[in-house]
């Protein structure tokens, strides 16, 4: 009877908990968004801080109202079905504000649009909310492994500086990616492996990086059978998802991939190489990316997959880095598909808890640093040496945390086989 009464207060603490959570992160996010409508409203009147972003996502979402076939009609350097959940969002702004343009916006002019204005705000809603639903799953599966922290990770990972910026001021996309990323992890861990892959599927279709979780499905998996069978229906999944992209128009579904390197925004390993050898082939420079990153993560993924029995599922981010480490884009908001881990390591002890901060300040700057180097005008040596020392501390601290991520799994695992022994 007390064991009862005991699991039923702990249930309604972890409750109150998460109402908690769910209640701290809807008012931050909320203030944080009407700030950025008062700031453009009165200080900003030029809306120099309303990202163009904003009309990328409208003009995507108006081609599939207007029933035009993404890569054959309009050009989008995304996964396809994305425009698809652009267009409800352009829909109910077309309809509060009455305005429904036939044409495409252009940047010259779509901040005279009032329907793009109030799009970019349930866009901002849109991605507060799935923010704040990784928040939620990454508390319940810390939860369910016990962890007597899981609120307060959860918490500062909901409302970290880092994604309220990219909510306001940029407008990212990639807001939606850490509940892509989380959802399927927490699936599996249910063991619900059909709704994982059913998420995977969706979720690589609405931003490409979940498909570096696909090993997850062996190494979940008791039965490797079974895991392989998952591996094969999500594969099948996708190509079932992007195949008719790809015959619609094939030339413009494989552009989207050839990342122009004398574009300063492309800033990762690959540019840097460009840099110093002024290779000019990019399709090279594509294909050695692709190429080292399905190496790193399929070798990462054997290590894993071998000692499956110690597995934690914040080794994931073991999986993820590789792409971050050689994707030639030091784009910092790309750096959200493993902040649900690295919020985790932050509140260990030790040297990992040290290395998770450095790289979280490195990563906000990693992206403008390089920026400034490739397009260096011979002017400021001062800022160009602290842009190369900025860029060098974001790719020490990846390679690092992936070190003290092995090290510190290694030695877990062998606390508990002498606690066995």
């Amino acid at each position: 009877m007390e064991e009862q009464q005991q699991d039923t207060q702990l249930r309604k603490l972890k409750m109150s908990e998460l109402s908690k959570l769910i209640a701290v992160s809807i008012i931050v996010y909320s203030c944080i968004i009407v700030l950025h409508g008062l700031i453009i409203y009165f200080v900003d009147s030029d809306y120099n801080l309303f990202i163009s972003d904003q009309l990328v996502f409208y003009n995507r979402g108006t081609g599939i109202l207007k029933g035009d076939i993404p890569y054959r009609d309009f050009y989008t350097q995304a996964a396809p079905l994305s425009p698809y959940l652009w267009a409800p969002i352009v829909l109910i702004s077309m309809i509060f504000t009455g305005q429904f343009p036939a044409e495409y916006l252009l940047y010259s002019t779509y901040l005279d649009s009032s329907s793009m204005i109030f799009s970019s705000y349930i866009f901002r809603v849109f991605f507060s909310i799935c923010l704040i639903l990784s928040a939620v799953l990454l508390f319940k599966i810390l939860d369910a492994k016990k962890n007597k922290r899981s609120f307060w990770i959860a918490l500062c990972y909901s409302i970290n500086p880092y994604f309220l910026y990219l909510v306001t001021f940029w407008g990212s996309d990639e807001c939606i990616v850490p509940l892509l990323i989380i959802l399927p992890i927490y699936l599996l861990e249910k063991e619900k492996y059909y709704l994982a892959t059913l998420s995977l599927v969706v979720g690589a279709g609405l931003k490409y990086f979940p498909i570096l979780l696909l090993p997850l499905f062996l190494i979940y998996n008791k039965n490797i059978r079974k895991g392989l069978f998952q591996v094969f229906f999500a594969l099948l999944g996708i190509t079932a998802t992007y195949l008719p992209f790809y015959f619609v128009d094939s030339e413009a579904f494989k552009a989207q991939f050839n990342y122009p390197l004398d574009n300063a925004r492309n800033q990762g390993i690959s540019a840097f190489f460009d840099l110093f050898t002024k290779s000019a082939d990019v399709s090279i420079s594509n294909y050695v990316f692709l190429g080292v990153t399905i190496f790193f993560v399929s070798l990462f993924s054997l290590i894993l997959l071998l000692d499956k029995k110690k597995w934690t599922f914040e080794d994931t981010m073991i999986l993820l880095m590789p792409f971050l480490l050689f994707f030639p884009k030091i784009q910092f908001s790309y750096f959200v598909i493993i902040f649900p881990f690295i919020f985790i390591t932050l509140f260990k002890k030790g040297n990992i808890g040290l290395v998770s901060g450095i790289f979280l300040l490195s990563t906000v700057s990693g992206g403008i640093a390089a920026d400034y180097i490739l397009t260096y005008d011979q002017t400021n040596l001062f800022t160009y040496i602290s842009a190369w020392i900025i860029t060098v501390i974001l790719y020490v601290s990846m390679i690092s945390l992936l070190i003290l991520k092995y090290l510190e799994s290694k030695a877990s695992s062998d606390f508990k086989d002498k606690e066995e022994e």
